[in-house]
């Protein structure tokens, strides 16, 4: 059943409070002023999915009653889901029956002390319990070093799955190098003019397929911008799910920040992965061009970065 179905009454005593990941004040200014009077529309908005129902059931399954000052509302990024927590011991996320299914395909394979855990899972109201993971998201506060052993460690041991075909779950893609050629083009709709030379990443994209690719389950949306930090290590949240190469979403990782590939050489990030090292340069080149088109939606900031990156690899990364 749609959460969007159910009674949408809230108690009028209920004003859950709205918290990012303990990210630091900010100065008071007009655009900050702006902003913070959308997020509480925002929050209005957000009460009208939650429901009396779904707080029944939350209590009755946790065994607690909550109270006003239990409820703290997240930020959730691109997703349309509403996200908060509980005493800060649980995570609620109302979303849709797909996303639901992701949580519970990914998590149950990945149950290492990276990932949070389920509590449980509620289909016919359209919910999922998880453990919080306490922290601020991640600000260029771990050592590079660390960062990088960890996200291999983490995506060196995603766990093969039975599935047909690749690319996000639920999606409907026979090959991998369908998928990457389906990410390629909608990079390029998304740069358009902006990127000259393309040729290097048509060019990987028409030899990877040659290559063969196991099912790995992975993150799918691996970066920064889903890393917690908590007492100096690394947390990762929000899965998408996605069927392919774990070289994929380690270097989708590296990528997600400009400090973090302007740090490692590049001669280092291919020594990872026990892999023929034409494919991890044609994988390479075709996640960078993937990371190109998100710096350029999300980080235009730094996207000169990315852009003068792109072109240093296109040099230095021969395909044969």
């Amino acid at each position: 059943m749609n959460v969007s179905s159910h009674s949408i009454n809230l108690t009028p005593s209920f004003r859950p409070i709205w918290r990012s990941w303990n990210l630091p004040p900010r100065k008071l200014t007009l655009e900050n002023l702006i902003s913070g009077i959308l997020i509480e529309i925002g929050n209005h908005m957000r009460n009208q999915f939650f429901s009396s129902e779904i707080l029944t059931d939350i209590e009755q399954k946790l065994k607690i009653k909550v109270g006003e000052r239990d409820l703290c509302y997240f930020t959730s990024g691109k997703s349309e889901a509403t996200v908060f927590s509980i005493r800060e011991q649980f995570l609620i996320k109302i979303c849709s029956r797909p996303e639901l299914l992701v949580y519970q395909t990914f998590l149950s394979k990945n149950k290492t002390s990276y990932f949070q855990k389920i509590k449980y899972i509620n289909f016919d109201l359209g919910y999922i319990c998880l453990t919080f993971t306490k922290g601020h998201q991640y600000q260029d506060d771990l050592s590079v070093e660390y960062l990088l052993s960890t996200v291999f460690n983490i995506t060196s041991n995603y766990q093969l799955i039975d599935y047909q075909g690749f690319g996000y779950l639920f999606e409907d893609h026979k090959t991998w190098s369908e998928f990457l050629e389906d990410e390629v083009s909608y990079s390029t709709s998304i740069l358009g003019d902006d990127v000259f030379d393309i040729a290097k990443v048509q060019e990987a994209l028409s030899l990877i397929s040659e290559y063969p690719v196991s099912q790995f389950l992975l993150h799918g949306d691996l970066g920064v911008h889903n890393f917690i930090v908590n007492h100096s290590k690394l947390y990762v949240i929000d899965p998408m799910g996605l069927v392919g190469d774990p070289v994929y979403d380690f270097y989708y990782a590296l990528f997600s920040d400009h400090q973090i590939f302007l740090s490692v050489p590049l001669d280092l990030i291919l020594n990872y992965f026990n892999r023929d090292i034409n494919y991890k340069k044609m994988m390479i080149i075709i996640v960078f061009y993937i990371r190109l088109c998100r710096a350029f939606k999300y980080d235009r900031e730094n996207y000169r970065y990315y852009l003068e990156y792109y072109y240093q690899y296109l040099n230095k990364l021969s395909l044969s």
